[in-house]
């Protein structure tokens, strides 16, 4: 399932999402074949220094993703959410941890954007519940 990620991130499109060419570096809503979600599984976790769009510098926890080209930065949502399906709050239990990426629309800095959203598929859920 990551070679459809790098698949679609290499693939020649008649359209092209203005982000890809401004935002190369870390996993968006615009990497995600024909918006659809994806099913990956978590190689590490780690905090490293990166640089935002306005070039200040701060440190970011990114999750690095079997097979991914790009690493995903991770806000406390989807941490919080990688916590539940992993049934642990140490990020060392994370690492094989499958999960489903996805887009959703949300209202940040007074707009409304895509952003991606980390979930657990329907048999995680239903093990969770028993």
């Amino acid at each position: 399932m990551t070679n459809q990620i790098n698949k679609h991130m290499e693939t020649q499109q008649t359209q092209t999402h203005w982000k890809k060419l401004v935002n190369t570096t870390y996993l968006g809503s615009w990497d995600l074949p024909n918006g659809k979600d994806i099913n990956l599984t978590i190689e590490t976790i780690t905090k490293e220094p990166i640089t935002g769009a306005d070039g200040k510098k701060e440190d970011a926890v990114l999750c690095q993703f079997k097979g991914a080209k790009k690493k995903m930065i991770l806000n406390k949502t989807n941490l919080k959410s990688i916590a539940k399906i992993a049934k642990s709050p140490m990020i060392e239990n994370w690492v094989g941890v499958q999960i489903i990426l996805t887009i959703e629309t949300v209202k940040a800095f007074g707009e409304i954007v895509e952003a991606l959203r980390i979930k657990s598929d329907n048999s995680q859920l239903k093990n969770l519940v028993k």
